[in-house]
């Protein structure tokens, strides 16, 4: 998969001549800001038909479909958000139908798709369309294998809330962290930090406490909340005067991709928190 005309193709040419590289010329959505997003969705529109004649004269790569990422600028407004997608898929279906008037595609089957978690269902009914090929529409979500407790809960609560549905995904990834020191009141110190837990779109979120040699976990304090991430630890806040060092805080995060690349393996547990699986990442 790749996403812009500047790629070299001629050196993979060289590198494999005949070559087994499958492509989707691709675009994206307002990474630039906001307040360019028509200008950069036209510009990647020419970016992507550029790259798609280019990978069609090449050796090495065989043109396949489009592709696009529309998870930048979600807001979880619905007309915002409804406006940017369907512009945005506008976009990917114009390049697409351009591509097979210019009789570009390199495979029988092709393959328009879609990558976020945040507003699939506007996404979706900009996958069909009949091109002179029997088309396929892939939909990439990735944060939807373990969901999370901040930006993508609320995401996903607007397109439940647009569907007319309950609720669906609930988060599956979770970090806990011991109560190392409890310094002054109202201050515990966590052996969790910006190596070990996502903050790229939140700080973490206390959702369950497990005192020392307790099996079960229980509802956390009413105020605690993460306040600052150290590379090592966090700072949580609130009413600690029921904490003890040793204790075990369960943190919820946002989002979920950039805690997946700090493990090399992660326990999978059940119900009862029993491990019952590992998972090694390659992220």
């Amino acid at each position: 998969m790749v996403g812009t005309p500047a790629i070299d193709l001629e050196a993979l040419d060289l590198l494999r001549p005949g070559g087994g590289f499958v492509g989707l010329a691709g675009f994206h959505s307002g990474i630039l800001g906001k307040s360019k997003f028509n200008h950069c969705c036209a510009t990647f529109r020419a970016d992507a038909l550029a790259l798609a004649r280019r990978a069609h004269a090449s050796d090495a790569v065989r043109l396949a479909g489009i592709e696009c990422y529309e998870g930048l600028g979600v807001t979880g407004d619905d007309g915002a958000d409804a406006a940017r997608t369907q512009a945005l898929m506008q976009r990917v279906q114009a390049a697409a139908r351009q591509c097979d008037a210019e009789c570009l595609w390199d495979s029988t089957d092709l393959i328009v798709s879609a990558g976020g978690s945040s507003v699939f269902d506007l996404v979706v009914p900009g996958l069909r369309l009949e091109l002179s090929r029997p088309v396929h529409g892939l939909l990439r979500s990735g944060c939807a294998i373990t969901h999370d407790q901040g930006a993508y809960r609320r995401y996903v609560s607007a397109i439940e809330r647009r569907l007319g549905c309950g609720t669906s995904l609930q988060a599956a990834l979770e970090v806990w962290a011991l109560v190392q020191s409890l310094p002054e009141p109202g201050l515990a110190i966590l052996n969790a930090g910006r190596r070990d837990i996502s903050f790229d779109m939140g700080l973490p979120l206390p959702i369950g406490w497990a005192p020392k040699g307790a099996g079960a976990v229980q509802t956390p304090g009413a105020d605690w909340q993460i306040t600052g991430l150290n590379d090592q630890h966090a700072h949580l806040r609130g009413n600690t005067a029921p904490l003890r060092v040793g204790d075990r805080i369960v943190l919820g995060l946002s989002h979920p991709c950039t805690t997946f690349d700090k493990w090399r393996w992660m326990p999978v547990v059940d119900e009862d928190y029993r491990v019952v699986d590992a998972i090694t990442t390659a992220f």
